[in-house]
């Protein structure tokens, strides 16, 4: 199972929630949600959020999904979601074209990282897939992909 994102600034997007709301947010660990459950029913969620930017404003995806999950289904169900958190794949340049310079990069860490992927891809500023893409397409093969 993967381990739950820890939450950048957690005490202080709380705190903005707790001053607004009071009693009604409820904290679990790094979560928090709200009794009565709707209560922001005269608001779309997308509203709910823009008025909450602080305490959600830069949150990937999986970080808002545990820090409110209530928010991140009612955005989803909405087809707001992609508005207020853009896809994760994003935060890494998704769809982007690499230069010869990145590229090569990539292809000297098979041999910094001795050929495993996963380790290469948490110092280097590219997913995984892109990583394995290119080691597979300049004939490098792929180590473990964990250690």
């Amino acid at each position: 199972m993967a381990k739950k994102p820890s939450i950048p600034n957690l005490e202080a997007r709380v705190a903005f929630l707790k001053k607004k709301y009071g009693p009604v947010v409820i904290v679990h660990g790094n979560s928090v949600s709200f009794r009565p459950r709707r209560m922001y029913q005269d608001q779309t969620p997308w509203e709910f959020y823009a008025d909450n930017a602080p305490a959600y404003e830069d949150l990937t995806r999986w970080q808002l999904s545990v820090f409110d999950f209530g928010l991140y289904r009612s955005l989803a169900r909405t087809d707001m979601l992609q508005y207020a958190v853009p896809s994760d794949r994003d935060y890494k340049g998704a769809g982007r074209r690499l230069t010869q310079s990145q590229i090569d990069e990539i292809l000297k860490a098979h041999k910094t990282y001795k050929g495993v992927a996963l380790e290469a891809s948490k110092h280097l500023p590219y997913s995984l897939t892109t990583i394995w893409r290119h080691w597979r397409k300049n004939g490098l093969s792929k180590g473990r992909s964990h250690k």
